[in-house]
C-alpha cells in the first residue's frame, strides 16, 4: 500500500507549524501498516522525534477509562441508569443554575449514562476553589476530590444539555469504588499490562522528571510555538488519578489499544478488552434533540456515544470513514480513530496546544484515500 499522501499530510502539519513534531502509527487487521514521525520532540534543545516518546495525552485518557468502567458493566456491577448517588452519597443532592442565575435543586439525578454522554451538567472549569481546596488537603485522592464536585453547581439539570466536562473523572472514581481499586491500578491490571503498554501511566502534578517526555507547546500562528511548562493541569494532586485527562503514553502503546479496539476488543495476543457488544454500544450514538445539536458544535456528522465521538452522518461530516468510526482526541492534538468495520486504527500523537481540527479530518480522509486506492 502507498501511503506517500499521509505522509506528505503528516510532513505538512510541521513545515506548516501545526505541529512542532508528529507521529503516527496506523494498524489493520492487527498488522501493522504505516508507521512515521517526523519534527522535534524538544525545539529549543534541538531534540528530534524519534518514535519514543512519551506525552501527555490529556484527553485521549477518557477512551481508556471508558473502556476501563464498561469492563464493570460486563461483570454486572452497575447498570447505566442507575444514580450515581448509590455510590457516591454526595451527590443525592446536586443544584443547576436556572436562566437567572439562582440555584435550584435538581429534581433529577445524575446517573451513570450522564457521566459516559457528558450530559451531567458538570463544565470544565479546573479553577473551582472547592476543587483545590480539597486537593490541598492531607490524604486527598481521586475520591475525595471528586466527592468535592457534588458542592459545585451544575450548569444545566442532568440530562437536559450535552456538556464537555469533568464528567469522566467522576467516572473514574465509581471504576475505584465498584472494583476495589486505584484507578492507576485498574488501568494497569486490565488495560496496560496485558495488551503490553509498558510507557502508559498515570501523570503526577508536575511532569518535569519523566523521561523522555515530549516538549508541551502552543500553536502560535505569528510566530514559532509557544514553550508551554510541563504541567497538566487537570491533575489536582499526585494522588489524584484524573479519569478525563491523566495519562502518559506513546504512540506505539496507546496504538495497541485502539487495536483490539478494532478488532472486536481483542488483541493480537489474543487478550480480550471488552465484548464486540459492549463496542457497539460505545460506538452508538446516545444524543438526540438539543443534546445532538450541542454535540455537532464539536463536530458536524458525528454523535456521541459511551466516551466517544461516532460517526453517523457523512453528508454532514464530509468524512470517508464509514458510519460508526469512532474515537477521540486531545488537548495537545492527539487524536485516535476506530473502524471496526474494517478492523483499521490510527493512532496519532503530537505536543501542541491550540490545534486546528481541520487538520485531523484531513488526515483521516486522505487515510481513508490510500486505503481505497489500495491495489491500483
Amino acid at each position: 500500500m502507498n501511503f506517500d499522501k499521509v505522509t506528505e499530510c503528516l510532513d505538512s502539519f510541521v513545515r506548516d507549524k501545526f505541529a512542532p513534531g508528529v507521529d503516527c502509527i496506523v494498524t489493520k487487521n492487527h498488522k501493522r501498516i504505516y508507521r512515521y514521525f517526523a519534527g522535534k520532540r524538544d525545539i529549543e534543545k534541538n531534540i528530534p522525534i524519534d518514535g519514543t516518546e512519551r506525552y501527555l495525552i490529556f484527553s485521549m485518557t477518557k477512551m481508556i477509562t471508558c473502556a476501563c468502567a464498561l469492563r464493570l458493566l460486563e461483570e454486572g456491577k452497575y447498570q447505566l441508569d442507575d444514580p450515581i448517588s448509590e455510590y457516591l452519597p454526595e451527590f443525592s443532592e446536586v443544584y443547576y443554575n436556572a436562566e437567572d442565575g439562582t440555584p435550584v435543586l435538581s429534581k433529577t439525578e445524575i446517573t451513570v449514562r450522564n457521566l459516559f454522554t457528558m450530559t451531567a451538567g458538570f463544565n470544565y472549569n479546573i479553577q473551582e476553589p472547592i476543587i483545590w481546596d480539597e486537593a490541598k488537603k492531607d490524604g486527598s485522592n481521586t475520591r475525595t476530590i471528586v466527592g468535592a464536585f457534588s458542592k459545585l453547581m451544575l450548569d444545566f439539570e442532568p440530562g437536559t444539555r450535552f456538556q464537555y466536562s469533568l464528567c469522566h473523572d467522576v467516572l473514574g472514581a465509581l471504576i475505584e469504588i465498584w472494583s476495589g481499586k486505584k484507578l492507576r491500578d485498574y488501568v494497569d491490571e486490565y488495560i496496560s499490562k496485558p495488551l503490553g503498554m509498558k510507557n502508559t501511566f498515570f501523570c503526577k502534578y508536575y511532569n518535569e522528571d519523566v523521561e523522555n517526555l515530549a516538549h508541551i507547546y502552543k500553536v502560535n500562528p505569528y510566530e514559532d510555538f509557544d514553550n508551554r511548562p510541563m504541567w497538566n493541569p487537570y491533575v489536582f494532586s499526585d494522588d489524584y488519578d484524573c479519569g478525563g485527562g491523566g495519562l502518559i503514553s506513546t504512540t506505539e502503546d496507546y496504538s495497541l489499544f485502539l487495536d483490539a479496539m478494532a478488532n472486536d476488543g481483542i488483541a493480537e495476543n489474543g487478550y480480550r478488552v471488552l465484548n464486540k457488544e459492549t463496542i457497539d454500544l460505545m460506538r452508538t450514538n446516545q444524543l438526540s434533540g438539543i443534546l445532538l445539536d450541542d454535540f455537532e458544535k464539536i463536530q458536524k456528522g458525528y454523535g456521541y456515544g459511551l466516551g466517544v465521538r461516532t460517526h453517523i452522518d457523512p453528508s454532514r461530516s464530509n468524512s470517508l470513514s464509514p458510519v460508526g468510526e469512532f474515537g477521540w482526541d486531545g488537548a495537545a492534538g492527539g487524536y485516535s480513530m476506530v473502524d471496526t468495520e474494517n478492523h483499521i486504527a490510527l493512532t496519532y500523537f503530537q505536543h501542541a496546544l491550540s490545534w486546528d481540527r481541520e487538520t485531523h479530518r484531513k488526515l483521516r480522509n486522505i487515510l481513508y484515500e490510500c486505503l481505497d486506492n489500495e491495489g491500483e
